[in-house]
């Protein structure tokens, strides 16, 4: 799997993310991105997965990622349920992508059920509301028929109570395409924030809940 970038820096300013902090230089070119994978491939890795999950916020640079991911379908020949596209949940973005009707993955950097947690850790979430995010959400999976998948990288003391477990337990039981993965968080340089010690304790009340998850290691 190779991780791809879509911008150089990111204006979303999520305070656990190292790239939140560099601010917004600019939007990499649809033959930037693509290079990325050619890079990798002339080192003689074998590509067969691709997660816009690198630098930057894919939807804030629509149009370029969608143009390399038809360049990346069509001449390195990764098929499209290869690929994941990550949002923090930009909801007109959101909306275009299931517009275009590809079946390309979609994850949504959760975090937090909370709209006031996921603010002060995810700024951008001022403006795409978590209410709204959930409705989309369902409307994704009842037009695609694929899964949704939810990254939730626990936070100490931000978003890996019991009471946190059971929220995402609820939504991610609440329709049978929702899907988590939970991440253990990485330190970086330029925020405080540190990696739950509550991650067992966390996935217990999941396990106990019978949801549909994965355990990422850091």
């Amino acid at each position: 799997t190779v991780c791809v970038s879509t911008q150089v820096g990111c204006a979303m300013g999520c305070t656990f993310c190292a790239t939140g902090s560099m601010g917004f230089k600019r939007n990499l070119t649809t033959e930037e991105i693509v290079d990325q994978i050619i890079y990798w491939k002339q080192k003689g890795i074998d590509v067969s997965r691709i997660v816009f999950m690198g630098m930057g916020e894919p939807f804030m640079n629509w149009q370029n990622v969608r143009q390399a991911l038809i360049d990346i379908h069509s001449n390195l020949k990764i098929g499209w349920r290869k690929m994941t596209v990550s949002t923090v949940g930009v909801i007109e973005g959101i909306e275009e992508f299931i517009s275009w009707g590809q079946q390309v993955n979609l994850a949504i950097s959760l975090h937090s059920l909370n709209q006031e947690t996921r603010e002060k850790i995810m700024p951008s979430t001022k403006v795409y509301k978590l209410n709204e995010l959930i409705k989309i959400c369902h409307r994704y999976t009842n037009q695609t028929k694929r899964l949704l998948f939810f990254e939730y990288a626990l936070m100490d003391g931000i978003n890996d109570t019991d009471t946190d477990a059971y929220k995402l337990s609820d939504l991610v039981n609440s329709n049978k395409l929702f899907f988590a993965n939970i991440i253990k968080l990485n330190m970086v340089k330029t925020s405080k924030i540190r990696p739950s010690r509550r991650t067992d304790q966390f996935c217990r009340i999941l396990d106990v809940n019978r949801v549909k998850y994965s355990r990422r290691m850091s």
